[in-house]
């Protein structure tokens, strides 16, 4: 999502990849082509010889992308071998909303891992067995750069509320609510979609119709008791 003119620069990007089955069949030379092929794809985007050494005016807004692939395969053909590594349900989550205790967060989860090694007419390896981890990543400055990145996602929202949620409880006040009296789009814009979790039920709640939130009322008190007798 872009923010205020004239920049409008991005404070909110989600970008989520869903590919098919990928199938390498090759040489084992392939995994140094591989390599050299990004390394160089990395060095050119940087385009270090050609900048101007012009410091570049970061931009804190909120990242989250989403991988998922069905299954990945990679098949190598040695002189005397043959190397068949399959990854099933692959899914790759990465975000820098920041929080009070980490900047970024990286979950990898994959369901299945298949390794085999065939040398000759013998199976000398065959692996079976899945993956998952949760990296949180705390920078340097942590505080102030998740300061920063508030600062930037409430300087460009507030006039649209398209994500409100995004921001914590005591951000969401009368500054926020009435800042550049609330530009309504010409165009209609959809909003960002609300994830269920404690900090935004409360707004995904008031979305409902009136019917439901009193249901929903009524269930959380009847929790509520529960709980309470089960404890005491």
């Amino acid at each position: 999502m872009f923010g205020l003119p004239p920049l409008e620069p991005t404070y909110f990007v989600r970008w989520t990849f869903d590919m098919g089955d990928l199938l390498i069949d090759s040489h084992p030379r392939f995994i140094d082509v591989l390599l050299s092929t990004v390394s160089a794809l990395g060095f050119g985007y940087t385009d270090a010889e050609n900048g101007l050494g012009i410091p570049e005016v970061l931009v804190r807004d909120i990242t989250n992308l989403l991988f998922n692939c069905p299954e990945i395969r990679v098949k190598l053909h040695g002189e005397d071998y043959v190397l068949d590594a399959i990854l099933k349900k692959l899914k790759v989550k990465l975000s820098d909303q920041a929080t009070n205790n980490f900047n970024m967060r990286i979950n990898c989860d994959i369901g299945e891992i298949l390794v085999s090694v065939i040398k000759g007419e013998h199976k000398v390896l065959d692996l079976k067995t899945s993956l998952r981890f949760t990296d949180f990543v705390q920078k340097e400055g942590g505080y102030q750069l998740r300061q920063d990145q508030i600062k930037h996602y409430l300087a460009n929202d507030a006039p649209f509320h398209r994500g409100p949620f995004m921001l914590p409880e005591d951000k969401r006040d009368r500054k926020y609510n009435k800042k550049l009296k609330s530009i309504v789009p010409s165009m209609p814009l959809p909003d960002v979609p609300a994830p269920l979790n404690p900090d935004t039920a409360d707004h995904l709640i008031k979305s409902f119709p009136q019917t439901v939130q009193f249901q929903l009322e009524w269930l959380m008190i009847w929790i509520l008791i529960v709980s309470m007798i089960i404890l005491f």
